[in-house]
């Protein structure tokens, strides 16, 4: 699929987790998708890309997300290809957890919810 495709997947899988249409920005500059919390600051950055399955494809969209992440203040980042889900702290480029969605697991339930209204970012 194209990446503005996948923009919109992860803008309804945002949705779908509880989050208000206007709480979600798409290409806001240089930047694909943003969270925005209740107060319209920023939550959450997006990367998203046609694939992350390569090392080389995630460390690159890895390397933007965190910038862009930086530059407008949000906590977290998010590198994804609307399938594969990996979720970061920025200050101290920790991981935080993934999923992938063809192939959720139970213990893949903690890392979505990273994802949720509230979840501390």
């Amino acid at each position: 699929l194209p990446e503005r495709n996948m923009e919109q997947l992860v803008h309804e899988l945002l949705i779908a987790l509880g989050h208000s249409p206007e709480s979600v920005v798409f290409q806001l500059g240089y930047i694909d998708v943003m969270l925005r919390d209740d107060a319209g600051e920023p939550r959450l950055v997006v990367e998203v890309k046609t694939t992350i399955e390569r090392e080389a494809a995630r460390e690159a969209a890895f390397r933007q997300a965190r910038d862009y992440a930086a530059k407008v203040g949000a906590e977290r980042f998010v590198v994804t290809d609307a399938d594969r889900y990996e979720i970061y702290e920025r200050s101290d480029d920790r991981r935080l957890g993934g999923f992938t969605l063809s192939d959720f697991r139970a213990g893949d339930e903690r890392a979505l919810d990273l994802l949720r209204p509230g979840a501390g970012a």
